[in-house]
């Protein structure tokens, strides 16, 4: 799975190139980019979506973002991963 992330953020499973257009999900998929192949928290994400504190349920809310950047990675949605 290649990334483009100067310009359009692209996701490029090595047959099909998406770019991710949803605001929320390009800010998601930019900050687990910035740390891969490490858990990022619910927290540090949420401080990229939000400038200022986190809203209650955020932790739901950030869930259903990237529910529905998965499908957006297309093979390579398993990669995201959801930890305690």
């Amino acid at each position: 799975m290649r990334f483009g992330v100067l310009g359009p953020l692209l996701a490029h499973d090595g047959s099909t190139e998406k770019r991710i257009i949803a605001p929320k999900q390009q800010v998601i998929l930019a900050t687990l980019l910035l740390d891969a192949n490490r858990v990022v928290s619910v927290e540090r994400i949420a401080e990229h979506l939000c400038a200022d504190a986190a809203p209650q349920g955020a932790h739901k809310t950030l869930h259903t973002y990237v529910m529905r950047l998965r499908p957006s990675l297309g093979d390579a949605a398993d990669r995201l991963l959801t930890e305690a």
